[in-house]
């Protein structure tokens, strides 16, 4: 399975594929989705997405490699989630670079940080305009906020279509010269 699902229903099973970029998304950024999710979210799903002012609790664990929580997003998570990724999207800029986990996950702000604890979790935040961005120097307070550092901005696919396009050029031109 390849595509995605936009949940608008709380029941049921949720099966993924293992072919492709499936996602499994909550709400959109014009209308939030507001419920309990009691479907098992099975593996196959690459991405679980928040988005919009949508309040989710997942009453299942579930694993997935990129789980996307909009700004203004409520999630409660499930005791046993785990995630390769926690990827942010807000009004973020250098100057602007902590994130209360407890005003997003609440009472479940524990299942995160547990995750970020092995170091195996990568933390992406993507600002306003769309831009996806790595973080540097992480660290968390006792009041459950973690802080960041902007990284370096993770270039889309067309970019590094741009460049080998121009490398192959080069070369074309550099061949003929000989």
């Amino acid at each position: 399975m390849t595509g995605s699902i936009n949940a608008t229903s709380s029941t049921g099973d949720l099966v993924g594929g293992l072919e492709g970029n499936a996602v499994v998304q909550f709400g959109t950024d014009a209308e939030a989705f507001v419920g309990t999710v009691s479907a098992k979210i099975e593996d196959g799903f690459n991405s679980v997405e928040v988005l919009g002012n949508s309040d989710v609790l997942f009453e299942n664990s579930f694993n997935t490699n990129r789980l996307t929580i909009s700004d203004g997003a409520q999630v409660s998570l499930a005791l046993g989630t785990s995630f390769e990724t926690l990827t942010l999207v807000g009004d973020f800029t250098e100057t602007s670079n902590s994130i209360s986990l407890d005003a997003i996950f609440g009472d479940t702000t524990g299942v995160v940080l547990s995750a970020f604890e092995d170091n195996t979790t990568a933390l992406t935040v993507i600002d306003s305009n769309g831009q996806e961005w790595t973080t540097e120097n992480l660290s968390f307070n006792e009041s459950n906020s973690v802080s960041f550092d902007l990284g370096t901005a993770i270039p889309e696919p067309s970019t590094y279509a741009l460049i080998f396009g121009v490398l192959a050029l080069g070369f074309v031109v550099y061949r003929r010269r000989k």
